[in-house]
């Protein structure tokens, strides 16, 4: 019998304040909050590897969030691809910098994370357009919030103003185009 009226009790203590609360929030979004993914579906105990396209696609597709951020590089020829960071040795099996390497062979390297559990030899650097592609058929598109990188550390003091105006147009031409 006590037992029962100690539970009782203890559901009407939970309960008993449970109300509605309703706030203002002022916001860009017009009161709107967004989930949105870091990198894609984030970085920490993530078994993909940051802004890769399993990331970005689980992050919308499986876990419903409103949107990703991701980190975006221009190539050698003006192609934007998914990476975070300065050099590609760092996470994948390709050597040096992304803004030097043509988008040929960007789209043959291979993550390569040691903190990653699991197989990643099928997991490639991607293009931007591709996930913009395979987002632009949806009812509801996602927010995306791109990171542009223009400190990667190997872009020089005479080709950063050029590097910066290619990086917004391709931005520019792939939205456009979607």
């Amino acid at each position: 019998m006590k037992k029962s009226w100690i539970f009782f009790l203890l559901v009407w203590v939970l309960f008993s304040d449970c109300k509605k609360v309703t706030t203002n929030i002022q916001n860009l979004s017009g009161g709107r909050v967004y989930i949105i993914g870091h990198e894609g579906s984030g970085e920490l105990n993530n078994a993909y590897p940051p802004d890769s396209w399993e990331s970005v696609t689980r992050a919308i597709e499986y876990y419903n969030a409103d949107g990703v951020e991701i980190d975006l590089q221009l190539s050698q020829d003006s192609v934007l691809f998914m990476f975070e960071g300065n050099s590609l040795e760092t996470s994948t099996t390709c050597l040096g910098c992304l803004v030097s390497i043509d988008s040929l062979l960007l789209s043959k390297c291979i993550y390569q994370n040691t903190q990653t559990p699991g197989d990643l030899s099928t997991k490639y650097l991607t293009a931007f357009q591709h996930v913009i592609a395979r987002f632009a058929q949806r009812k509801i598109k996602p927010v995306i919030f791109m990171d542009l990188h223009t400190s990667t550390g190997c872009i020089t003091n005479g080709i950063e103003h050029a590097y910066y105006t290619n990086l917004v147009n391709a931005a520019k031409k792939i939205l456009v185009a979607y």
